[in-house]
């Protein structure tokens, strides 16, 4: 009789594991489990803010009639080199037209010999290629994290280059439901970049250096606490813990207390499900402050 009650038991577990909520006991006996570990270690990281943009001209301006006249003599070709204050075009009158910055001058096509302007007219501009700058586009998610002054590291096809924002769009960009703002970068040097470029772009939002450090996929959070599992000396018993975090980059998160250099803590195993629920049990169990030696898993199909 009693062979048979243990039997009903058993079954009536099995049967109601597929779905609703299942009660742990603490006092299981300890299962034996592959886990793969990482250690603490101590690292430099950098959080950054990627984007994708283009390399622009930084500077370039109208060509406007300061006073009006008749055109007497047109000193320069379109596509010429000038410098601010070079004098552009000769009017009837005795006044020029003179280049309001260095650059290369494009003036309108209308323009000949005897052409009236008008005072305030715009006649052509002169753009300097020579100071070019990046504008970066920034998901709104991520603008906020963006200030003047941050460095940032661009990418123009294998070629690295650096730079500091210089201005963030005051008003964002909608295309397909997602909004993005223009994010300017003034650039270190401008070697081998030419205006209409393509790049990629990191900025940098914060740092920390020579700091502790474990695998970004090691941190759970639960009731707004961060955890990790760490592998004690019994290879089968990994136990929660815990821990304060700081920044991340795309691979390691900063550990402000909480855990050791040098401690093991355990990483997620996709394949393995009962490593990953006796995880999760742990943690549940230390997020909740204990409860009374049995905790909940959630169960499902």
């Amino acid at each position: 009789m009693k062979k048979w009650m243990i039997s009903a038991v058993i079954i009536g577990i099995v049967a109601g594991g597929g779905t609703g909520w299942k009660i742990a006991s603490l006092q299981a006996q300890p299962v034996k489990i592959n886990t793969n570990t990482a250690p603490v270690m101590k690292r430099n990281i950098e959080a950054k803010v990627d984007g994708d943009g283009n390399i622009e001209v930084a500077e370039s301006q109208k060509v406007v009639a300061e006073h009006s006249g008749a055109i007497e003599e047109i000193l320069v070709k379109n596509g010429d080199t000038v410098k601010a204050g070079q004098d552009l075009i000769e009017l009837e009158n005795g006044y020029e037209i003179e280049s309001p910055i260095d650059g290369e001058v494009t003036l309108n096509d209308n323009l000949n010999i005897y052409t009236s302007v008008q005072k305030g007219s715009n006649l052509g501009e002169v753009i300097n290629y020579n100071k070019l700058e990046a504008i970066i586009k920034v998901d709104e998610l991520d603008i906020q994290r963006v200030e003047a002054g941050q460095t940032v590291k661009i990418d123009q096809n294998g070629k690295e280059y650096s730079g500091k924002v210089s201005e963030i769009a005051r008003k964002g960009v909608t295309e397909n439901g997602v909004s993005t703002f223009d994010v300017t970068v003034r650039l270190m040097s401008t070697k081998g970049l030419i205006a209409g470029m393509s790049i990629n772009a990191s900025i940098i939002t914060d740092t920390a250096q020579d700091t502790l450090t474990v695998p970004v996929e090691a941190v759970r959070k639960m009731n707004d606490k961060s955890f990790v599992m760490v592998q004690t000396g019994s290879k089968t018993s990994p136990a929660p813990r815990q821990v304060e975090t700081g920044i991340h980059d795309e691979e390691y998160i900063e550990i402000k207390s909480g855990l050791s250099e040098g401690d093991q803590v355990v990483l997620p195993v996709a394949a393995s499900s009962g490593t990953e629920k006796m995880q999760q049990r742990d943690m549940q169990r230390m997020g909740d402050g204990g409860m009374g030696g049995r905790i909940f898993i959630q169960g499902g199909r």
